[in-house]
């Protein structure tokens, strides 16, 4: 599964980067994680863009950010979802802009405003992933290895529950624990650390 993020300005649909997506599958496909760019092959990613630019232009949809989500099966893109909003689970607020250098966020406000969007990368472009800490149902009675948070690698965390609470089934984004974003040379190291922490990260429950 995948996201397309976008900014169209006056019937120009620029594709800013393709999202790859981990889910946890059926029945109920929650996000557990993303990175940037996107891991799969050039070839890949081309159709993924020239599918999502393709709906966005049927759909007449235009001045704002899109968000398009996908799914890749035989080497064909199958769009699921266009919306004429940012990404949320940080894709456009911290993901997009750690990974292409451009600020999303800055361009959705400037489209929204009728002022010509900046897509120009203002800073370095790095491997970028989120994950989220799914740890069994439960009460929750410690949560260990927290330390481990501290590596200089480490963009962002937050952990959503603290000692005595009680951990959910995760049947939807609302039931997930926390989540770290990682930056690393190229996508698939910063997949692995992420990975990595989220396994080392202790959440004992009862």
């Amino acid at each position: 599964e995948f996201s397309v993020e976008i900014i169209v300005w006056n019937g120009e649909v620029n594709v800013l980067t393709v999202t790859d997506k981990k889910t946890t599958g059926a029945p109920h496909f929650v996000e557990l994680g993303h990175n940037q760019p996107s891991c799969y092959s050039n070839e890949d990613v081309e159709t993924l863009k020239a599918a999502a630019v393709a709906g966005v232009k049927a759909l007449g949809v235009n001045n704002c950010a899109c968000h398009a989500e996908a799914k890749l099966m035989d080497g064909k893109a199958y769009l699921m979802e266009i919306g004429a909003r940012l990404g949320g689970d940080f894709i456009s607020t911290e993901l997009t802009h750690l990974s292409t250098g451009i600020d999303m966020v800055a361009a959705a406000i400037n489209v929204a405003l009728g002022v010509k969007p900046d897509l120009s990368v203002k800073e370095e472009p790095k491997g970028v992933c989120i994950r989220y800490f799914c740890p069994k149902p439960g009460k929750l009675v410690s949560i260990t290895n927290t330390e481990i948070l501290n590596d200089s690698r480490v963009y962002l965390w937050e952990i959503y529950h603290k000692e005595g609470d009680m951990i959910p089934e995760v049947t939807s984004s609302l039931s997930r624990s926390g989540h770290v974003i990682v930056t690393e040379d190229t996508p698939e190291k910063a997949i692995k650390l992420a990975e990595e922490i989220i396994g080392k990260v202790e959440f004992k429950t009862v």
